[in-house]
């Protein structure tokens, strides 16, 4: 399915949620930040390091989302809260913003235009996420989040959102808003997606990964591929 054809022919949806890694973004997010904190500080190679596995794993469909989220706890480091929501917003404004696809963009312009509210839903960080929902005027963002105490990040908030996590997250928020998911939209690229994307009214596998791309065709989701791109 094409982006035009889509465009023209938007789902009847009343919430619209979007994975943010390599659908909103043509790179994952997580290697984008470790490279631009590798060119602030020595930490940002410990990151990159640690993320070369991890993102091996991913790939294969491995990931082990407890190491993920010690990573995550990991680069917050001795941060404040307010001085690491401060880094992630100049990680985007030096790097991020540059790599949201032409076609999200346009694509939630159209779904916002409708009425339909629009959300992030991502393994990512909130405090990196965020401002990528923001640019994007979006409603809000469900993302990893960690309990913050005297300014602080503390112990990681579960249910963890990715995988049957994104399920219970996304599903209690629509629950909240009164929409029931056969009138939600999703928009996933990861094998990781598949069980959000299984019960969501609208699925769409976006650039999938070839686990992915497997899937949506057992299930006859539909496929699309942003490759008009970035707004940099």
């Amino acid at each position: 399915m094409s982006i035009m054809d889509l465009m023209h022919n938007l789902p009847d949806a009343d919430i619209a949620f979007f994975d943010l890694d390599e659908t909103l973004t043509d790179e994952d997010t997580d290697s984008l930040w470790a490279s631009w904190r590798t060119s602030h500080e020595l930490k940002g190679w410990a990151e990159r390091a640690w993320l070369f596995k991890m993102y091996r794993d991913f790939r294969n469909g491995r990931l082990d989302i407890d190491e993920y989220m010690k990573y995550q706890r990991f680069r917050i480091g001795t941060l404040s809260a307010d001085e690491f929501r401060g880094r992630a917003n100049e990680f985007f404004e030096d790097k991020g913003r540059a790599h949201i696809y032409r076609e999200a963009v346009a694509l939630v312009g159209g779904f916002r235009e409708r009425g339909c509210r629009t959300l992030i839903l991502t393994a990512q960080d909130e405090a990196i996420a965020a401002p990528f929902a923001g640019f994007l005027q979006m409603d809000g963002i469900i993302a990893n989040r960690f309990a913050i105490e005297d300014g602080r990040f503390t112990r990681a908030i579960r249910p963890y959102c990715f995988g049957e996590g994104k399920v219970a997250l996304g599903s209690a928020y629509a629950e909240r808003a009164g929409v029931p998911l056969s009138r939600c939209a999703f928009f996933g690229d990861s094998i990781y997606d598949a069980p959000f994307l299984d019960l969501a009214g609208f699925p769409f596998a976006v650039n999938p990964d070839p686990l992915l791309e497997q899937r949506a065709r057992e299930k006859r989701w539909r496929v699309i591929r942003f490759c008009g791109g970035t707004i940099r």
